[in-house]
């Protein structure tokens, strides 16, 4: 029996699909934004690997359920559970942001109901999920391939993290499955036109792919900007290497004026860039708070002179 509203129209099964429930980075903020609309039209379910613990509980009243699952279980057994999980719930329609997992797409896929992607980067069709040469950061125009194999040797992919970094071996095999999967869902988002070009590239139907740029949601009042005599830079985003915060940091020793740059969020980069902080005897200008609440972000925001986006991944 399915739920109604409060307009008393029978309410549709949604799964959501994501590696994380909590703020953690662009995806996360993006089911922020979305599931308050999302929640209205549909009886939200949850699959999801991590909680983060970090604004968890403001997701709760938004969804009927959630299921924690292993999104690194191995294929067999992944499309298993996940069968199982369909039968049981049945939803209507299955919306998946971040979920490399080929077991758990294979499963949706056959179950048959509407299937949407929102692709957040490059994770489905680059092994090393960055899209550009790690030694030299030249982009990579080619569409997946031979080509990731020589000269680009992308099945060796370096895994960052707080703890340190190692080599690992990425499926070829894989990868292609999860662009085939992919490719039979009814629609992919992207944000942007040139993602949109990238799946073109990668043998998406042009029809498929809609372009969903990543708003934030409204403020019916917005603070007056007080522009802090301290000159306040955000960088607010997960630090990794793509996100360009090393070439901020380096950036930020040309400049004459006193500043103070607040670093917000965490990743595998962070450490260093802390110790490149150290380095160029900036901890007094560069501060790293970790993770705060959306409300603390936005008085912060109300007094800086600017926000950065020193990306330097496609």
């Amino acid at each position: 029996i399915k739920n109604k509203n409060s307009k008393g129209l029978i309410m549709k099964k949604l799964f959501l699909v994501n590696e994380r429930f909590g703020r953690f980075s662009g995806a996360e903020q993006h089911i922020y934004v979305t599931l308050p609309f999302i929640s209205q039209k549909f009886d939200v379910q949850f699959i999801y690997d991590e909680d983060t613990k970090k604004d968890s509980n403001t997701l709760e009243p938004l969804i009927q359920d959630k299921h924690q699952y292993d999104f690194e279980s191995k294929e067999h057994r992944a499309y298993k559970d996940s069968w199982q999980l369909l039968l049981k719930e049945k939803p209507d329609i299955i919306y998946v942001h971040k979920c490399m997992n080929i077991g758990m797409l294979q499963a949706f896929r056959d179950y048959g109901c509407p299937l949407i992607r929102m692709q957040h980067d490059h994770d489905m069709y680059c092994m090393r999920s960055y899209k550009y040469n790690p030694i030299n950061r030249k982009i990579c125009t080619k569409k997946a391939g031979i080509s990731c194999l020589i000269p680009c040797m992308a099945p060796l992919k370096r895994e960052r993290s707080e703890s340190g970094s190692k080599i690992s071996w990425v499926s070829y095999k894989k990868q292609m499955q999860q662009i085939k999967v992919s490719q039979s869902f009814y629609e992919v988002f992207v944000v942007s036109q040139y993602m949109k070009d990238e799946l073109i590239t990668q043998g998406f139907e042009d029809k498929k792919i809609k372009i969903f740029p990543p708003v934030p949601l409204p403020k019916h009042k917005l603070p007056l900007n007080t522009y802090s005599d301290e000159n306040i830079i955000v960088f607010a985003t997960q630090i990794i290497r793509g996100k360009g915060l090393d070439c901020l940091i380096n950036a930020l020793t040309l400049v004459k004026n006193d500043f103070k740059l607040y670093v917000f969020g965490s990743g595998s980069h962070k450490e260093y860039c802390q110790e490149l902080v150290k380095s160029l005897k900036l901890e007094d200008k560069i501060i790293f708070k970790g993770f705060v609440s959306q409300d603390e972000l936005s008085s912060i925001y109300a007094s800086a002179v600017m926000g950065t986006v020193p990306s330097v991944w496609p």
